[in-house]
């Protein structure tokens, strides 16, 4: 199996990173992955009555790479789209849900059901760092059986999916590669991506906050930068991941004043919507703590074990931290990983 920037360099069929005309291709679900910068899964369980319908990939080029197939039954119909995630908060998983009503975790991922911007029946599911996005076509779907088949969905091959989960964001994301998000969305895409935590600090030219402590099964994968001009407009990002392949990630982002769409402090009302805050102390700072919500028939309710954030102010940079958890982080690990958090000032 050839590196999908190997494929990209050499093949007609795929353009490589970022340049180019994207195509769609009718492909075997094996031969999918050559196209993909992630790991792509398939259900090794379908619903009663189903079959997997065929495999469509589009190849990378003016256009990031995704997978879609389609799953049928009697007067029913799910589709799928796998991608890989990475224009906005590194956390998200409710990417294609316009109403957001309750998590799951299985398999070591985890995932919302919900309802997406037409109305439908939805769910979004995220393992061995692919996104994947589901929509009721035709009938329904119950959610037992969407959480049955996303925790029965496995790499397609297994030697990609080892590889792809050595190679650190700052060499995997497409729009950092090419320098700009979809749909002007360059949180992530407007700084630079690098692996070396402390090469990025060094290049932000900022005070930064660096861990002390990682908890148990993550990995420091990359860093984002962007440089500060007189103590104005700087960025920095840092981003953890499982080293397995599962759903647990943290993503700590700090901005500078200046800096573009930067961090509000309290929470803007958009993270106020998700969470349920409250108000804690961090080393002498007021320290905003936030416990992921849901909707349920009572209304907005607490998960306290699926997702959480903070917001607060320290050495001049206001910061916001998310965490998702597939089943192994914690919320005592998270807030122990926001407590050893230590400032670092050094230069080029």
């Amino acid at each position: 199996m050839r590196r999908f920037w190997e494929e990209g360099t050499s093949s007609r069929w795929v353009a490589g990173p970022g340049y180019g005309r994207s195509l769609f291709v009718t492909a075997r679900p094996e031969s999918a992955q050559p196209y993909c910068n992630f790991v792509v899964l398939v259900p090794r369980q379908l619903p009663a009555g189903c079959r997997l319908g065929p495999f469509s990939v589009r190849t990378e080029g003016e256009r990031w790479s995704t997978v879609h197939f389609r799953i049928c039954g009697e007067n029913r119909r799910l589709r799928v789209k796998e991608f890989f995630y990475d224009w906005w908060t590194l956390t998200e998983t409710d990417t294609n849900l316009m109403e957001s009503d309750r998590p799951f975790q299985v398999g070591g991922g985890v995932g919302w059901h919900g309802t997406d911007y037409k109305g439908f029946q939805a769910a979004a599911y995220h393992r061995y760092r692919t996104q994947v996005e589901l929509c009721v076509e035709e009938g329904r779907f119950d959610p037992e059986e969407i959480e049955a088949l996303c925790g029965s969905l496995e790499p397609v091959s297994p030697g990609a999916a080892e590889v792809l989960l050595r190679v650190p964001f700052a060499r995997l994301s497409y729009s950092v590669r090419r320098g700009r998000g979809p749909w002007g969305m360059d949180r992530i895409a407007g700084c630079a991506w690098v692996p070396d935590l402390w090469q990025a600090a060094a290049m932000a030219a900022m005070p930064v906050l660096v861990p002390a402590r990682i908890p148990p099964g993550l990995v420091v994968d990359s860093a984002g930068y962007r440089r500060s001009r007189r103590g104005a407009g700087g960025e920095f990002q840092l981003l953890l991941r499982s080293e397995g392949g599962a759903a647990d990630t943290i993503h700590l982002r700090g901005t500078q004043p200046g800096a573009p769409g930067g961090v509000a402090v309290p929470p803007s009302r958009d993270l106020r919507r998700r969470y349920l805050w409250t108000s804690l102390d961090l080393r002498g700072e007021a320290f905003y703590f936030g416990t992921l919500v849901g909707r349920s028939p009572a209304g907005f309710i607490p998960f306290p074990g699926v997702g959480w954030a903070a917001v607060w102010s320290e050495v001049g940079v206001n910061w916001e931290c998310h965490a998702r958890s597939g089943g192994c982080l914690t919320a005592e690990e998270f807030q122990s990983f926001l407590l050893n958090l230590r400032a670092e000032v050094r230069s080029a």
